[in-house]
């Protein structure tokens, strides 16, 4: 059995002792969901070595809108919105330079270039994410018809 950090490296589990917990539907010891026909959401709990880890499971015939995150706890920030490229480094040095050596920044990034972007361009971007130590397989380039 494989695990994966808060970095999305994989690390190797112990199989025999892995603690299933489920609510509402049952897991199998290979951490099978099996929730018969009942749809609806399902919170999936596994427990190694004190390590803990939950999933939620949603059962459904067709497409149904998963349930929202849980707000963030008193005296967090949180913001969300599109930032047009020529203001990202001002968002950065008048909004998160106050917050670049807390420990509890985390950023989460997705960028989109629409338009045709040239295979050179794609290489040269998997380059620069790797070379900021950046997961360059998440890079996806998405192929013509």
């Amino acid at each position: 059995m494989q695990g994966f950090d808060q970095h999305d490296r994989p690390f190797s589990l112990p199989t025999s002792n892995v603690v299933w917990e489920a609510q509402g539907c049952s897991v199998d010891a290979s951490g099978k969901v099996v929730a018969e026909e009942q749809e609806g959401y399902y919170t999936v709990s596994a427990r190694i070595e004190g390590l803990n880890a939950t999933a939620e499971v949603i059962v459904a015939k067709g497409h149904i809108k998963p349930p929202p995150p849980p707000p963030p706890p008193p005296g967090d920030l949180v913001w969300e919105g599109q930032i047009p490229p020529q203001k990202l480094m001002n968002f950065y040095t008048r909004v998160l330079a106050r917050f670049a050596t807390q420990t509890g920044l985390k950023l989460t990034l997705r960028f989109e270039v629409t338009g045709g972007v040239s295979p050179q361009r794609a290489d040269e971007t998997k380059v620069a994410l790797r070379e900021l130590g950046l997961d360059e397989s998440k890079l996806r380039v998405v192929e013509g018809e």
